[in-house]
């Protein structure tokens, strides 16, 4: 799953908690190349990562927690779908009301950079 957050129409920025999981220097140098701010949230301040906590309330309210799941398949395909209308055919306001997928192509063409293909 690709997770970004708009910090403006031209600029992302890649929120975290704090732990070692995004601290190789690959990944690091990939975030410089693509010229995008690395930032850590705060301590005991969720606002700091509102973006995806946001979407893990609305992924538990509209799809997990309304449905009874038979099987860790179905669980995987249904959750599937939801991600896919969530970021390919719902509009967001936070995105200047265009999809998440929408939002990402327009900062892809604007960096016209390879590793965003990776």
């Amino acid at each position: 799953m690709t997770i970004y957050a708009p910090l403006n129409e031209n600029a992302f920025s890649f929120p975290r908690c704090y732990g070692t999981q995004f601290t190789s220097a690959r990944f690091m140098e990939t975030l410089a190349r693509l010229g995008i701010t690395h930032r850590r949230t705060a301590y005991h301040h969720p606002e700091g990562n509102s973006y995806i906590e946001r979407f893990h309330r609305s992924l538990k309210e509209e799809e997990v927690w309304t449905s009874e799941y038979r099987s860790l398949t179905e669980a995987r395909e249904n959750i599937g779908r939801y991600l896919t209308e969530y970021n390919h055919d719902r509009p967001h306001l936070g995105v200047a009301n265009r999809t998440p997928h929408e939002a990402f192509l327009s900062f892809a063409a604007l960096t016209k950079n390879e590793a965003l293909t990776v």
